[in-house]
């Protein structure tokens, strides 16, 4: 698993979760042959919060970056500069360059204004796309929307646009690469952290997101049947 290749590296491994950690996660950690301190917390502090505040709990730099992360994770999109750092992750750009530049306190420079220029482009034509797959479904009197979505999108920005555009109170997006992600209304009762669990998955209860089981590629060819599994997983959890 990728948490076993990042621990081969290591002599010691921190693990921190802001929301429930699964448990393989937990039994790998405990299996590992290196010591493993797991720290799971839900204090409404972020991954990156809870990093440098065991850390780096006076560094600058850290304190900025987690300032930002919190920004995207929680989707208040209330910082410029994190959504703009949230579309350069997204947009396939080379993750070690991204993080090397950051730990130099550099947070933005004109080559990555062209590189977020191209990606916003290909994120809006995917937007677009969203609307050209619809399928919405009614669990116990919730309409759940779902749609197919470009794997460049973020499953935030995939999600709001569904939930903003069509008559749904819950935006199910089923990405190309398998992945699934959900996101509610306001005012909507559900615990959407207990559905992403159906698919291996996690996240909050307003927002959260998982795979598709036995799911590795999604067309249009096959999108229908992919929802329809993803449907009755829906039905069997809402009316049993």
């Amino acid at each position: 698993s990728a948490i076993r290749q990042i621990m081969q590296g290591n002599r010691i491994a921190y693990w921190c979760s802001d929301t429930p950690t699964s448990k393989t996660i937990i039994e790998t950690l405990g299996t590992t042959p290196i010591p493993s301190d797991l720290s799971i917390a839900r204090s409404g502090l972020c991954c990156a919060e809870l990093t440098a505040k065991r850390l780096l709990p006076n560094d600058a730099t850290a304190q900025t970056l987690t300032s930002l992360a919190r920004d995207i994770k929680l989707w208040r999109r209330s910082d410029e500069q994190a959504t703009r750092l949230a579309d350069i992750a997204a947009s396939g750009y080379d993750t070690k360059k991204l993080i090397d530049m950051l730990s130099k306190g550099v947070v933005w420079s004109d080559s990555l204004e062209l590189i977020r220029k191209e990606y916003l482009e290909r994120k809006g034509r995917a937007l677009d796309e969203l609307g050209k797959h619809v399928i919405i479904k009614d669990y116990v009197g919730m309409k759940f929307g779902f749609s197919l979505a470009a794997v460049l999108l973020q499953s935030a920005d995939a999600c709001q646009r569904l939930l903003d555009t069509q008559p749904v109170d819950v935006a199910c997006i089923i990405f190309r690469d398998g992945r699934i992600a959900f996101r509610r209304k306001d005012g909507i009762d559900v615990d959407l952290e207990q559905v992403a669990m159906l698919f291996s998955g996690g996240g909050r209860e307003f927002a959260s997101g998982g795979r598709i089981r036995g799911v590795t590629s999604v067309s249009s060819e096959n999108f229908e049947n992919v929802a329809f599994t993803v449907d009755r997983n829906l039905k069997d959890f809402f009316l049993r």
